[in-house]
């Protein structure tokens, strides 16, 4: 069970990545964290790092940086 949440997790983490908010003139919000953050709470440091490096790599294919 902890698995499967795991894994909504990062996939809701990936997601906000993905879909952003344009704030303004080419600045964007990425909420990817959030998921994140839920992980380290719920899961501890080693399974919210995971996740992190998951979560973050997709953003560095995505925008070129962390």
């Amino acid at each position: 069970m902890e698995l499967l949440q795991l894994s909504v997790l990062t996939l809701v983490g990936v997601a906000l990545v993905v879909i952003n908010f344009e704030l303004y003139l080419n600045a964007y919000a990425f909420l990817g964290g959030t998921a994140v953050m839920l992980a380290v709470r719920k899961f501890g440091p080693f399974w919210g790092a995971t996740v992190a490096f998951i979560v973050f790599f997709h953003t560095l294919s995505l925008w070129g940086h962390p």
